[in-house]
């Protein structure tokens, strides 16, 4: 899901990997960087403006030790940075987009709760 909501911000297939490298005159035309999270990789990509960017693929074994860092709080921090970096990347029509969706939530929940209400046989009356 991280993946499919970052897809507008970057082409890459795996935004969320935690291994990457750039070089040194890419980081320093960045500018602005603030992240939330440990999730710094669409930062860079976006702020750096990399073009060129190419992926190599690794394999990841299932954990043996350890937990996962990705808590609810971790994923609600990463909801925040995507805001964000969609904000600085597309500005006002970024905006537009949030009230859209906003409006488009609220109407589906009403046509999904008129849907159930309607569904369901209501007694008309006393019956004889």
């Amino acid at each position: 899901m991280a993946t499919l909501l970052a897809f507008p911000l970057t082409t890459l297939s795996d935004p969320m990997s935690g291994f990457f490298a750039m070089r040194r005159t890419t980081f320093l035309a960045g500018r602005d960087f603030d992240p939330i999270g440990y999730k710094i990789l669409l930062e860079l990509i976006i702020k750096c403006r990399c073009r060129n960017v190419v992926e190599v693929p690794i394999h990841f074994d299932n954990r043996l030790y350890g937990q996962s860092k990705l808590s609810l709080r971790e994923q609600l921090r990463f909801i925040r940075h995507l805001r964000r970096l969609y904000m600085y990347k597309y500005g006002a029509w970024s905006h537009l987009a949030q009230f859209l969706f906003v409006g488009l939530s609220g109407l589906c929940i009403n046509l999904l709760a008129l849907t159930l209400l309607l569904g369901r046989t209501l007694p008309t009356g006393p019956q004889s």
